[in-house]
């Protein structure tokens, strides 16, 4: 936020105490360009508003695409932390067109080799089995890539604080219930608040 003290050098989040302080989709967008300009971006991503929280990049054909959900401008601190988190993203490299069909291509392959030449899936040990390789391939390549995006964010005053994980984990017990949980165990992409939380 060019035009928002928050930015300043130095800011590591507000006095857990203290209010939480609204932004505007300019402010935040402005927050966007000024980040991808000192990260030595050659362009800043492409920003969409969409409905819910938190916030997620992917690359597509007329550059990256930076989604942001609305819900996250009624917290400075959380606009703040998830726009500089997911830029850490595409300065990291984890949006490469590269990086991405690597990261598909292995888990294609796991599922095929668990299909076998007799489709395991039919005799109903495929999906089982599947799931049970993939987690701690998607653990080895997607959690790594969660915390250089913490570490990004905090590099840019950014910092996923502790008043922000305790935020989370109570809207994680909130929204998260039935097959949504199943699915996050299944799909292990990021690591725990906790563990997120003791790097900072």
């Amino acid at each position: 936020m060019s035009k928002s003290p928050a930015l300043s050098a130095g800011s590591g989040g507000r006095h857990p105490t203290e209010a939480a302080q609204t932004v505007t989709q300019d402010q935040a967008e402005d927050l966007v360009h000024l980040i991808a300009a000192r990260a030595g971006l050659a362009e800043p991503p492409h920003v969409k508003w969409v409905a819910g929280v938190s916030g997620w990049v992917r690359p597509t054909r007329k550059g990256i695409r930076l989604s942001l959900g609305r819900e996250i401008l009624a917290d400075e601190e959380d606009t703040r932390f998830t726009i500089a988190h997911e830029i850490g993203h595409i300065v990291r490299g984890h949006t490469d067109w590269r990086t991405v069909r690597r990261s598909f291509a292995w888990l294609a392959a796991i599922g095929l080799i668990m299909r076998g030449p007799r489709g395991l899936a039919l005799e109903g040990f495929g999906p089982a089995l599947a799931i049970l390789v993939q987690r701690p391939l998607i653990r080895r390549i997607k959690q790594p890539q969660e915390l250089e995006a913490d570490d990004f964010a905090a590099q840019q005053q950014c910092p996923l604080t502790a008043r922000l994980v305790e935020r989370y984990q109570e809207n994680d017990c909130k929204e998260t219930a039935g097959t949504a949980r199943l699915l996050s165990w299944a799909y292990p992409t990021h690591p725990s608040w906790e563990a997120r939380a003791s790097r900072q």
